[in-house]
């Protein structure tokens, strides 16, 4: 399913914490429905400012497809500050600085691409008001949040959005069953109705009928997004409960089946600091450490063929895709392990015949190192940043790489997961560099590719970039930022790092 979210962006900012969150209702609804499993895409404008730098990096870590944004050369990201006490927001303001970039501009050709999606969500805060009657020849569904101020209830409102879309939503949080029965009667609505009321029962209400959902269950360690998160799962669910735009909705049990799924959704998203994570801190930043597999050189790929000629040469399976997935970023153990498999044999008792045809069949390093690392090394060393190296690989490997390459002076630390009890995802190791390297894991970036890698840096406590792969199927969501080149790196770092002096 085809699902965009509609409208401006903007940072949450926890001044008391020092803490940022990308955000907004639009980017919230496209990250839910790319974390639902759908194919999930954000239309807004961005600002080509630092904060813009990082909502892009967000979305691609959350596999939002953000193509369709204009990005405004000296735009200004909309902040909206906060402090975070004892679970409770309290707003201070909003700064919009010299250039914000506003809505999206519904030109012909944006207006055609939305029209495309199977569901599109926006709201009274995306200021896209004005795409509505243009947005009327959509094949897909339009849901449209009322949020929960006054100001957007008016009946000159109300009869200016309904007309154009196909649920309309309204945060009415505490309120009892019969103040939404007034509120419903005093305007009556053609499309399907949802009232969220915080930790009471969400209402759907539609003409000549009503399903209550479930209550919020469990504590939240951030309610931000929460509705944002319910309508985008609820819509999606009736979509695939056959729900179409101008179709009736499915029957009574199918809606209750949605409201429940939305419910869990909300519920989840709700774990996770901010409206979806990828938190943005300020400071200065000391050192960047680098993974060397998929990260200095695209090694991986070839490791894996060596590995299906050493299983066929042996007259067994080459490895599944699933095996393939796994082994990106692993240590030796579990290589050895996963290999044993396809041999009924242990990783011990296959050790060393692995290593005999690796070294029988080494990999020029040379061939695989990746685009633009020499640059992003050769800047960090200009700047006076210290430079780690953590691998899971074997030292022995790790310095090949460093002699055939010539990288060896552009590392401060190296050091191999062997070293350690237990490599990655544990954050040991990076614990451990950032400690050679002088900083503390606030002061540090960590680049990887591998989920095991963003596990460990994000474990550790550092911002963590991913450098896209382009092969495999690995999930970045866990990473701060994720970009698919490092040249992409190289321009935000200079950013972030050149704005924290």
């Amino acid at each position: 399913m085809k699902v965009l979210g509609l409208g401006d962006n903007v940072f949450d900012s926890y001044d008391n914490l020092g803490i940022a969150y990308p955000g907004g209702n639009a980017v919230n609804v496209a990250v839910s429905a790319s974390r639902l499993g759908h194919e999930a895409s954000y239309l807004g404008r961005v600002a080509d400012d630092l904060w813009g730098e990082r909502l892009l990096g967000a979305l691609k870590a959350e596999r939002v497809d953000a193509s369709a944004c204009e990005i405004v050369p000296g735009g200004t990201t909309k902040v909206c500050h906060q402090d975070r006490i004892e679970g409770e927001r309290h707003f201070k303001g909003v700064e919009l600085g010299e250039a914000w970039p506003g809505a999206p501009v519904p030109s012909s050709s944006a207006v055609e691409y939305a029209c495309g999606f199977d569901a599109i969500l926006t709201s009274c805060n995306a200021k896209v008001d004005d795409w509505l009657p243009l947005l009327d020849g959509r094949q897909g569904v339009l849901s449209y949040d009322f949020g929960e101020k006054e100001k957007y209830r008016t009946p000159e409102n109300l009869a200016k959005i309904a007309p154009h879309i196909d649920l309309a939503q309204f945060s009415m949080s505490g309120v009892d069953q019969a103040v939404v029965d007034e509120f419903l009667a005093g305007w009556q609505f053609d499309c399907p109705v949802l009232v969220t009321r915080g930790g009471l029962p969400p209402l759907l209400s539609w003409d000549g009928g009503r399903v209550q959902g479930v209550a919020a269950a469990g504590d939240a360690v951030d309610t931000m997004g929460a509705g944002d998160s319910f309508v985008t799962a609820l819509v999606t669910s009736l979509v695939e409960r056959g729900w179409r735009r101008g179709a009736a909705l499915p029957e009574a049990s199918r809606l209750e089946d949605a409201l429940a799924a939305a419910a869990a959704h909300a519920a989840r998203m709700c774990q996770v600091e901010g409206a979806f994570g990828h938190a943005a801190r300020d400071g200065e930043v000391h050192a960047v450490v680098f993974d060397m597999d998929g990260v200095i050189i695209e090694s991986e790929p070839l490791y894996l063929a060596i590995i299906d000629d050493f299983l066929t040469s042996r007259g067994a399976t080459k490895l599944t895709e699933e095996d393939r997935n796994a082994m990106y970023g692993c240590t030796t153990q579990i290589q050895n392990a996963t290999i044993a498999k396809h041999l009924d044999e242990t990783a011990e008792e296959i050790a060393p015949a692995v290593t005999a045809y690796f070294e029988a069949h080494r990999i020029d390093y040379r061939e695989a190192l990746i685009p633009g690392i020499r640059e992003l090394l050769a800047w960090l060393h200009e700047e006076g940043v210290a430079v780690g190296l953590a691998s899971s690989s074997s030292m022995p490997e790790i310095r090949q790489m460093l002699d055939e390459c010539e990288l060896g002076h552009a590392f401060d630390s190296v050091v191999t997961g062997d070293d350690f009890e237990e490599s990655k995802p544990n954050p040991e190791i990076y614990l451990h560099t950032f400690g050679e390297l002088g900083c503390s894991p606030s002061e540090a970036v960590v680049v990887e590719d591998s989920e095991y890698g963003i596990t460990a840096g994000r474990r550790a406590g550092a911002e963590v970039v991913a450098l896209c792969k382009t092969h495999g199927s690995i999930s970045d969501r866990d990473a701060t930022l994720a970009f698919d080149t490092h040249q992409e790196i190289l321009e935000y770092l200079k950013r972030r790092i050149g704005e924290s002096k």
